[in-house]
């Protein structure tokens, strides 16, 4: 059914008066243009910087205080449903982060809790306890989701899984890739719509903002909100986005019937992915090699004109006999049809060394029908090595399975349909994981810039409260570094995937909210 989303962003401090005061005077903007749902950012009440944890109670709201009255009031004004973020107070406990949504009668009809907390919000703030609601609307189901949320896959596709077709995202973020990668590939990889809020101005009180960067190692400018709060839709595009600085609000029509999470879904196989609702076991990690060159090739001629250790052809264009004769301590990657398997192969100057199958059926290829059931591992020299083939590229929780197994290296021969996939999905594969993505494809001229393969790697600083030594802070925290064409070199570095911690107590990969994943595996 169709309807109108809005996106509205604005900065809030501590004084929580005040704040109301914002949100009411940002939601009757918003209303201008008759919204059926309004999304404000993350933290309304009051900046996520806390004294201390009493002072962060205090500051917490009552689910029938006065300051959520007045929200739900104006929904029933604009008729309108309203999502709003806030803490709220926890008996004899830290108070929650939570996405709560009123409807157009100002009724409360949907909460969820923030289920992955970012950095000292782990010190004052609570982890949900549940998945949070799926609510049903005349428009269609809708699910809520908050910021660092989005910086892993798992919370986005468990809401996919539960029915929803629209989700609200809040945020709290001075990053810049969250507008450029995180939210955007929320949208495309689940099939679903995506509104997110993002703050602006300050996210720090004034008057310890000098203190607090020089704590955090960057610039005190750099603590603003990222803005560009936007509304993507199921292939990623965005259909609206607000200013980079300053209060905004910006709308799109939608129509949830145009979302298509049957088809993000329809190949999954839950029962492979058990590992991703299993309590995470302690790492144990050998670092692989501080950097080493890898290539793309179009052709098995073009192995001989390469020194790269690990060379990636794409999918099905070789036969495999003609390639050990060009190697010596290199290795190459590639894909085969044996009988009904697809079988991605690492190639060594021996022969075939190892063999990964398909895990997934494939649309673009009928006579798969004997899959994987699990996914492998090989340590090379330099590096662990996942291979993830063809069309098992388009499931997050393929390159998931090869976190848990502390890969560092994931070599992707696959045939790319969808922009989506090389424009920012595998870019996010690479950062959410913590590891090295080398992705061959023929060109596909029809998807212009994003028809290419691709060499995604991550950098070694990312971690906030952390002195940045390789990099100067640019506005990204988690987004890699990429190259893209059809035959070229890089460098990639297999040692940095030893850390996964983007703040303190925020792990990408283990921080998955695993108590609450349950579904993603039936």
């Amino acid at each position: 059914m169709k309807c109108r989303v809005s996106a509205v962003q604005f900065g809030v401090g501590t004084d929580v008066a005040e704040n109301l005061n914002t949100c009411l005077r940002m939601i009757d903007e918003a209303a201008k243009v008759s919204p059926n749902f309004i999304v404000l950012p993350e933290f309304s009440n009051h900046c996520a910087i806390y004294e201390s944890l009493e002072y962060a109670q205090n500051v917490a709201l009552e689910l029938d205080g006065e300051f959520l009255r007045e929200i739900a009031a104006k929904a029933i004004v604009h008729n309108t449903y309203i999502k709003i973020n806030v803490t709220v107070k926890k008996p004899n406990d830290k108070p929650t982060v939570s996405n709560l949504l009123y409807s157009p009668e100002g009724r409360l009809v949907g909460r969820s809790d923030k289920q992955v907390l970012m950095g000292k919000e782990n010190v004052h703030c609570s982890r949900a306890e549940t998945a949070g609601d799926i609510v049903e609307t005349e428009f269609g189901k809708v699910g809520m989701y908050a910021c660092a949320d989005g910086l892993l896959m798992e919370t986005t596709r468990l809401l996919t899984i539960r029915g929803a077709k629209l989700l609200l995202n809040s945020l709290n973020s001075f990053a810049e890739d969250e507008a450029s990668l995180h939210i955007p590939v929320r949208a495309a990889e689940n099939g679903v719509f995506v509104v997110a809020s993002c703050k602006v101005d300050y996210l720090v009180p004034k008057h310890i903002l000098a203190v607090f960067a020089e704590k955090m190692k960057i610039k005190p400018e750099a603590l603003q909100g990222a803005g560009e709060s936007q509304i993507v839709s199921p292939n990623g595009r965005v259909l609206a986005k607000a200013k980079r600085t300053g209060e905004d609000v910006v709308f799109a029509d939608i129509d949830l019937n145009e979302a298509t999470p049957e088809i993000a879904l329809k190949n999954r196989r839950h029962e492979i992915y058990k590992a991703i609702a299993e309590n995470p076991s302690e790492k144990n990690y050998q670092k692989g090699a501080e950097s080493v060159k890898v290539a793309v090739c179009q052709q098995v001629s073009n192995i001989e004109k390469t020194d790269a250790k690990l060379i990636i052809l794409p999918e099905l264009i070789v036969n495999i006999d003609d390639i050990s004769k060009h190697l010596t301590d290199n290795f190459v990657v590639a894909s085969i049809r044996e009988n009904n398997a697809h079988i991605g192969v690492l190639i060594s100057k021996d022969g075939i060394i190892f063999r990964q199958k398909q895990l997934h059926k494939s649309n673009q290829h009928s006579w798969i029908t004997d899959f994987g059931d699990s996914l492998e591992m090989f340590d090379l020299p330099f590096g662990r090595l996942a291979i993830i083939v063809g069309e098992d590229s388009l499931y997050p929780e393929t390159f998931r399975l090869a976190a848990y197994q502390n890969v560092e290296i994931v070599a992707v021969p696959f045939n790319v349909q969808n922009s989506w996939e090389t424009e920012f999905g595998l870019l996010e594969r690479s950062v959410e994981n913590r590891f090295s993505i080398v992705a061959a494809t023929c060109p596909n001229k029809n998807l212009g810039d994003y028809g290419n393969s691709l060499i995604a790697t991550i950098s070694k600083d990312f971690t906030l409260w952390t002195e940045w030594k390789t990099r100067p802070f640019d506005g990204n925290i988690n987004f890699p570094i990429v190259h893209r064409g059809d035959n070229f070199e890089a460098e990639i570095y297999p040692a940095n995937s030893e850390n996964r911690f983007v703040s303190m107590g925020t792990d990408v990969v283990d921080g998955r909210a695993w108590w609450l994943l349950g579904d993603l595996t039936k």
